[in-house]
């Protein structure tokens, strides 16, 4: 399998893809190392480049859920959301196991406002990664926003549990929500 190494290697990205498809013959890898070029193409920011990749990658190998997701983040990346849900959609039409897709799937529709369909994919996340703080903490965003204030709360203090060390930031916040959400709910009480 071809990694990004080998693109990362050469100063042109065009010199790697050079090198990339004078050594391999197997249709499969070739749509692998286009997706994988796309994720170079996509981390310096040439976000069009990547989408080119991606659609290449998927011209070979439609069933390609990672060029899919890829692609689908790429459209995300540049505000062409409606475009970014229909890849997700497709890719989980082949494999409804991808949390990522799903998160994804969940932070697009958060951002489009249509926060019943966010709570249904990011609490597939969760179905398949309990351990996924970073959903609990958009979980607990979300019902905020909605005003349900208990399922907030829930969701922030299971963000907190799972939290990663390097997650000073969301942890901060999360500490701050908690406590002004814990002040509204003494309010109302």
């Amino acid at each position: 399998m071809v990694t990004i190494e080998l693109a990362q290697k050469a100063a042109n990205p065009g010199q790697a893809e050079c090198e990339i498809f004078t050594q391999k013959s197997d249709i499969d890898e070739i749509a692998e190392s286009y997706n994988n070029l796309g994720v170079t193409y996509h981390v310096h920011g040439m976000v069009e480049m990547a989408i080119n990749k991606y659609k290449q990658a998927l011209t070979m190998k439609p069933s390609l859920t990672e060029a899919i997701n890829n692609l689908g983040a790429a459209y995300y990346y540049i505000g062409e959301v409606d475009l970014a849900i229909e890849q997700w959609k497709e890719a989980l039409s082949l494999d409804s196991s991808l949390a990522q897709v799903h998160s994804n799937l969940g932070v697009a529709y958060k951002a489009q406002g249509n926060l019943d369909y966010a709570i249904a994919e990011l609490k597939k996340v969760l179905e398949i990664d309990p351990t996924d703080a970073y959903t609990d903490f958009i979980l607990a965003e979300i019902y905020q926003t909605q005003g349900r204030f208990l399922m907030a709360l829930k969701f922030y203090s299971k963000f907190l549990e799972l939290a990663a060390p390097e997650d000073d930031y969301s942890v901060k916040v999360a500490n701050e929500r908690i406590h002004w959400l814990r002040e509204e709910a003494a309010l109302l009480n």
